[in-house]
């Protein structure tokens, strides 16, 4: 049985969010497809409709599948990862096996395929061949068919050979020959056609004629040569075709090309073809399977599809977005917005993965496949703000021929800005680019606009749609734009790289430069006391102070009222000194932070370039959290940005390697407690997590009590949010029974919010 695929994520809980769109394998067991996405496993019904998404966040070990494999004597299934991790799934248990990650080889560890033979499974992958035995689920032997280090490709068995295919060449041993880890014990084999202008992809045995595959460095000439006795003759009806794959299916032969998917009998007749799946939308598949009348396909744009043929097909989808690339991230009223463009360093990446929205559980992509204005210059996606007062309008900024797109309606662009209809200015570089990195809905719908490489950085344009620019004076001129950030007074704080922070105040007059002042900060005592003149992120607290995450560590300007007033040496940044045994340190010391954003209960979350993600509490004295790749689900210890759904409480981390979340226990605070949400409710006997009372006010006090009005339990909530772990003061379960739900703001009133069920 399938276990359920969509809930609301639990406390504590992470996730993973994986595109659904592009399916790199697929294998298949007597009941069930398995589709290898980018960073996660489909698993799908043949005969029903039940469907899960297994990721890292829930039981995989890795992320970036490589290939797939259902061994069916053992009933396993086996996932090779591009790292050289392993894992095996039988009766939803997965067991990992990191027996070639872990291993002091050098080379590149993936997985490249899997082959079943005599109830062993062997392991084609970048240093040689991997023989399991499924049943023990271990590995019972390694070869290395060649005298170096080399990529094997495929396995394939003739009687009681082994055939190992590289890029360019075959070898060939006895498969009972126990010193087969012994490259002298293997053979070249000489039969197959030189590899000239490309090589050699895939390998295998149909009814006792070997099966090659080529690839060509050319597109479109690929080609699939067939065992004649001690000929390899290539198959004239693939010579013109672009081949992803060839497999198995019975005594038929599946062939994935680009734009087609054949299905050839044991006479190398077609049987059938899938070449479209809608008038006008073709296939691509990466490979297939048919494990009854429809084919599987994993298809490069669709995913996983089950067509029947070119008239009739099902698209298997999950939520999640359209593309693995992100850059930036942004959450407003319930709409998570992803910008999925990206840089090397300040150079563009071309990368037009575009913009994805999520909301209500929902995925909407907007990018060139679906809008033709982002079809022209346009790529690179670095910016994305939300309207405050319209969820529904977004602006998206570029570094591209093309600076600034508008979306009014959730899903479709509205209008484009460049220098022909705005103030926004080509790059100083003479690239005939704009760049955007930084776009910022102020509470009242005025858009603002950071632009690198810009003689007038800061820009706004009105809700009515008037455009003005600022000078933020000459070290800001023709700089990389950072971050953009706006505190409680309206004060914007602009970071720009070499050249530190420039806190900007227009004094309520957008129209009127006459009033308007800035100032700058940077290193040394007196000028800012930055730890760096390169800020990576700003963030405004509860309390109105600037934290800076710097590429150089954390610093905090406590108090910013009047900035632009102030004086040398009344401005100054300071960094948090922390005791550890009997020295002092600074929090955080020389590390490049990436982010810093501040959740419900003004806690800081902070990413870093290299060192995952910190929780720090409110003054940033104490560690609530520290996330690692290495002792967490969180994918990468690279954070790119980090955004918050402030009603939930979910955190969302962009990382290089994805999309990854965790529901933390602080939300925003409401006074009037107008949302409460209690959860799980009923609380059942199997449940262990903690209860969430949610849309409490700021830091309220908490108490439980039963329905005869005695103290339960206490605590104060997390902004908006409190947790009960369903003990007593004494420490122990909560019996059966109703629990009512007491909370006080830090006024003192105090009200019933809710009460929750207890079965035991």
């Amino acid at each position: 049985m399938i276990p359920a695929l969509f809930g609301q994520t639990p406390m504590g809980e992470w996730r993973l969010f994986t595109p659904p769109g592009k399916a790199i394998d697929i294998t298949a067991s007597s009941t069930h497809v398995y589709a290898a996405l980018e960073n996660g496993l489909l698993e799908r019904e043949i005969d029903g409709a039940e469907k899960y998404l297994w990721t890292a966040a829930n039981n995989l070990s890795d992320i970036d599948l490589s290939t797939v494999h259902y061994d069916a004597t053992s009933q396993t299934l086996f996932i090779g990862y591009a790292n050289g991790n392993l894992d095996l799934i039988k009766n939803n248990t997965v067991y990992n096996i990191p027996a070639l990650l872990l291993a002091n080889i050098s080379g590149n560890k993936r997985y490249n395929t899997f082959t079943s033979s005599d109830g062993f499974v062997y392991a084609a992958t970048g240093v040689g061949i991997i023989k399991f035995d499924p049943v023990k689920q271990e590995v019972r032997d390694t070869y290395f068919p060649f005298p170096t280090t080399t990529a094997i490709m495929d396995v394939a068995f003739k009687g009681d050979t082994i055939f190992a295919l590289a890029g360019d060449r075959v070898r060939y041993g006895n498969k009972n020959n126990i010193a087969l880890a012994d490259y002298t014990q293997w053979n070249d084999y000489t039969l197959i056609p030189t590899a000239s202008g490309g090589s050699y992809h895939s390998l295998l045995n149909k009814n006792g004629r070997l099966l090659l595959q080529f690839d060509s460095d050319t597109n479109f000439e690929d080609t699939l040569f067939i065992q004649e006795g001690s000929i390899f003759s290539p198959f004239n009806a693939l010579l013109d075709k672009e081949i992803k794959s060839v497999s198995l299916s019975g005594e038929n032969l599946l062939i994935s090309t680009e734009g087609t998917l054949y299905e050839l009998d044991a006479d190398f007749n077609q049987v059938d073809i899938v070449f479209q799946y809608s008038e006008g939308e073709y296939a691509y598949p990466n490979n297939a399977v048919k494990p009854g009348e429809d084919y599987y396909i994993a298809d490069n744009n669709n995913g996983l599809v089950k067509a029947r043929n070119s008239f009739s097909h099902e698209k298997i989808r999950v939520p999640g977005p359209s593309s693995n690339s992100y850059y930036r991230l942004t959450w407003e009223g319930g709409k998570l917005a992803v910008a999925g463009g990206g840089l090397s360093g300040n150079q563009a990446t071309y990368n037009t993965a575009g913009v994805y929205l999520f909301e209500d559980e929902e995925w909407v992509g907007i990018n060139l496949m679906n809008q033709p204005e982002m079809a022209v210059n346009t790529w690179d996606i670095l910016s994305v703000s939300v309207d405050p007062n319209n969820i529904d309008h977004v602006v998206f900024g570029t570094q591209s021929g093309r600076g600034l797109f508008e979306v009014t309606d959730g899903q479709n662009i509205a209008e484009w800005f460049d220098e022909n209809n705005s103030l926004l200015e080509l790059t100083t570089l003479g690239n005939n680019m704009y760049a955007v990195p930084e776009v910022f809905f102020d509470n009242s719908s005025n858009l603002w606009i950071a632009q690198s490489y810009s003689n007038l950085p800061l820009k706004v344009k009105t809700k009515d749609n008037a455009w003005y620019e600022f000078d933020l004076g000459a070290p800001m001129k023709s700089k990389a734009i950072t971050d953009l950030a706006i505190d409680f007074n309206g004060i914007k704080w602009v970071a720009a790289s070499g050249s530190g922070v420039v806190a900007f105040n227009d004094n309520g007059t957008i129209e009127d430069p006459s009033d308007d002042s800035f100032k700058r900060l940077t290193m040394g005592e007196g000028l800012g006391n930055l730890p760096s003149n390169i800020v990576r992120s700003i963030c405004v607290d509860y309390n109105n102070d600037i934290w800076f995450g710097t590429e150089a560590g954390l610093a905090i300007l406590y108090s910013a009222d009047n900035i632009t007033e102030a004086t040398a040496g009344q401005y100054d940044a300071q960094q948090i000194l922390i005791q550890v045994d009997e020295f002092v340190e600074i929090l955080l010391g020389e590390s490049v932070i990436t982010k810093i954003v501040i959740d419900g209960g003004n806690r800081k979350w902070i990413g870093t370039e290299a060192s995952g993600v910190f929780l720090l509490s409110p003054d940033g004295r104490e560690e609530i959290y520290r996330f690692t790749a290495e002792n967490s689900p969180l994918i990468s210890n690279n954070i790119l940005d980090i955004a918050i759904d402030q009603n939930t409480g979910e955190v969302f981390f962009a990382t290089d390697k994805g999309l990854v979340s965790f529901r933390s226990d602080a939300s925003e605070g409401d006074p009037e407690f107008n949302s409460v949400k209690v959860f799980p409710n009923p609380v059942r006997p199997d449940f262990t997590g903690p209860v969430t009372i949610q849309g409490l006010a700021y830091n309220s006090d908490v108490k439980v009590t039963d329905s005869g009005g005695n103290l339960v339990y206490q605590t104060q909530s997390n902004g908006g949010t409190a947790t009960w772990n369903g003990k007593t003061l004494q420490g122990e379960r909560a019996k059966s029974g109703v629990y009512l739900i007491w909370t006080a703001d830090p006024s003192g009133k105090g009200r019933k919010v809710g009460k929750v069920v207890f079965i035991n």
